[in-house]
């Protein structure tokens, strides 16, 4: 997520980087916090994890290059 950026905005951007397609409708479906989200990395640094799920439709054809 860049700084600035909705959750939205974050979604549409990293579905069209990694696949070459662009959204053009979508829903919020769930959103994962929590317990299970907890990591604490080798050095301590302790973070939770907040997982956004959408549907969404698309266009465009999957760039197997970003794939």
């Amino acid at each position: 997520m860049e700084p600035g950026e909705s959750v939205e905005e974050t979604m549409i951007r990293e579905v069209y980087e990694e696949t070459g397609l662009t959204v053009y409708e979508y829903k919020l479906y769930a959103i994962y916090s929590g317990e299970a989200m907890k990591y604490t990395y080798p050095d301590g640094n302790e973070v939770v994890f907040v997982m956004f799920v959408f549907e969404a439709k698309v266009d465009g054809v999957v760039n197997k290059s970003a794939v």
